[in-house]
């Protein structure tokens, strides 16, 4: 087990045959991924990350390295941020606080009407309380990243909140962030 990559933050998509939900993030997100992830605490020996998919859980990571089809990478925060107690804290903290919690659907729509946002260069409205309902697997890495002190580069609303957006402060922040595998 390698227990050093507890606190990683990933992002992951699909090298082929994209679902059509996959195509619509990428898309609307001008990314390559369509998802993140947050390496968690190993079960009986086996390194697990926490995600949102119907709902947050725990799933091995072997999921993505065993997939042929499933481009990722893992980049491990560095420097003061990276205690084992913070990395412990803030991993717990987030499994407590969303483990279950189903999967944000009503926000989906919302990356569409921030792209057209985008394209017209009007500034985003804030999102009413019913599309809130829920959360998205680059919410939970926001979440997770505020918690071991990092919010102070990460400017986004976390409802709104897509994997290309904190891939772009990873790559921006190369003194912060290491990458220490992909796929």
């Amino acid at each position: 087990m390698n227990d050093s990559l507890k606190g990683c933050i990933g992002f992951s998509g699909p090298k082929a045959n994209a679902s059509w939900l996959q195509k619509l993030i990428m898309f609307f997100t001008a990314s390559k991924w369509s998802h993140g992830f947050i390496v968690t605490f190993p079960v009986e020996g086996e390194e697990m990350v926490m995600e949102a998919q119907m709902a947050v859980c725990t799933v091995p990571l072997a999921r993505y390295r065993g997939d042929v089809n499933c481009a990722y990478e893992i980049y491990q925060p560095q420097g003061i941020v990276r205690s084992d107690e913070v990395t412990d804290r803030a991993l717990l903290k987030g499994y407590h606080e969303w483990a279950g919690t189903r999967y944000g659907f009503l926000q989906l729509p919302c990356f569409v009407i921030k792209w057209v946002y985008e394209k017209l260069r009007i500034p985003m409205i804030h999102l009413p309380d019913w599309v809130r309902q829920g959360i998205i697997c680059s919410e939970v890495q926001y979440d997770y990243l505020t918690e071991i002190s990092l919010s102070p580069i990460l400017n986004f609303d976390p409802d709104l909140v897509s994997p290309q957006d904190l891939y772009g402060v990873v790559k921006a922040h190369p003194e912060l962030f290491q990458l220490v595998e992909s796929q």
